[in-house]
């Protein structure tokens, strides 16, 4: 397996479960600690707007810009 192929499949991996956690709530991502402070600057519901529309940038990168 190439790096760059790797690469794709981790982006798209990760990018997927940011959107499924953004748009189907799932509380277990949303109270981590690495999703507080966002939560507590912005607000729970645009939290949630925030890590799906990263999710989406993230299989974006993998499909249209890794080689």
């Amino acid at each position: 397996m190439t790096q760059s192929l790797f690469v794709k499949i981790i982006f798209i991996v990760f990018g997927s479960i940011s959107i499924l956690a953004g748009l189907l709530d799932w509380k277990w991502f949303m109270k981590s600690s690495n999703a507080r402070p966002l939560i507590k600057l912005i607000g729970y519901n645009a939290s949630r707007l925030v890590y799906a529309t990263l999710g989406a940038v993230a299989i974006g990168i993998a499909l249209f810009l890794i080689p």
